[in-house]
């Protein structure tokens, strides 16, 4: 199974918020750190919407630049 966020890697944990996030370390870490690539955002919000609590609004914006990282 690949990586939902970058889908080049294999998946190598599972993250539970209110849904489950299957991605591997770097993209794992970027989700986090509220600080996903445009693509990334994209490819998670596609499988999970942006209602989650890690991609929600305030964190991106619509195009899916990322607002408030952690740094």
């Amino acid at each position: 199974m690949y990586c939902q966020a970058c889908k080049q890697y294999d998946v190598q944990v599972e993250l539970k918020d209110d849904v489950t996030y299957h991605l591997c370390h770097n993209c794992l870490i970027n989700l986090v750190m509220r600080n996903l690539s445009k693509e990334q955002y994209h490819n998670l919000v596609a499988i999970h919407g942006s209602c989650t609590y890690l991609l929600h609004e305030d964190f991106y914006d619509d195009d899916g630049t990322a607002l408030q990282p952690v740094e």
